[in-house]
C-alpha cells in the first residue's frame, strides 16, 4: 500500500458517525440480499458533519470501499480477472468517484476480478447514504468495525 493510500486508511478509521437507519433486504432469487444504511458524520461540537466532511470524506470512502473489497469475491466470468492479493487503489477509488449534484458519489461494481457493488454517497452537511448489491448484511459488519466495535486492520499489502 502506498503512502497516500494509507493515510487515507488512516484519515478514514478515526471519522466517527453515527447509523441513522439500515435495512438488509432479501434478493429475487432468495439467495442474496441488498443492504442500505444512512448515516450521519459527527463533529466533535456537535450532531452535524460539515467539518468531518472536508478532512473526512475521502479517507472515509477509501477505506469503507477497502472493507468492501476486502469482502468481495469474484462471481461469473469475473474469476478470470481475480487478483488475490489486490487492494483498492488510490486510482480505483477515483474511477469510481463523482461530484454530482453537492454529493461525493463512490460506485464500484467490479474491481479486479471481484464483486464489489457499493455504493458510497457523502452530502455536504454530513449524511451519508451507504448500499451493497448481492453482499448480505457485510455492510453492517464493515460499519461496526468503522465504529471501532471490531478491530481494524489496513487492507492490501504490507506498508511501504
Amino acid at each position: 500500500m502506498e503512502k497516500y493510500e494509507r493515510e487515507l486508511i488512516d484519515t478514514g478509521a478515526v471519522v466517527e458517525f453515527k447509523i441513522l437507519n439500515s435495512n438488509v433486504a432479501p434478493c429475487i432469487d432468495g439467495e442474496e440480499a441488498h443492504a442500505t444504511a444512512d448515516l450521519m458524520l459527527l463533529d466533535e461540537d456537535d450532531d452535524k458533519g460539515y467539518d468531518t466532511v472536508e478532512w473526512g470524506a475521502f479517507g472515509f470512502i477509501f477505506t469503507l470501499a477497502n472493507l468492501a473489497f476486502k469482502d468481495a469475491a469474484p462471481r461469473g466470468g469475473s474469476k478470470n480477472d481475480y487478483v488475490e492479493d489486490s487492494y483498492v487503489r488510490l486510482e480505483d477509488m477515483m474511477r469510481c468517484l463523482e461530484f454530482k449534484r453537492g454529493t461525493l458519489q463512490f460506485y464500484c461494481d467490479y474491481l479486479h476480478g471481484r464483486l464489489v457493488k457499493t455504493n458510497i454517497t457523502i452530502h455536504q452537511d454530513g449524511r451519508v447514504e451507504t448500499s451493497t448489491f448481492c453482499r448480505g448484511s457485510a455492510l453492517m459488519t464493515w460499519l461496526r468495525l468503522l465504529q471501532g466495535k471490531n478491530q481494524l486492520e489496513a487492507v492490501g499489502t504490507e506498508s511501504k
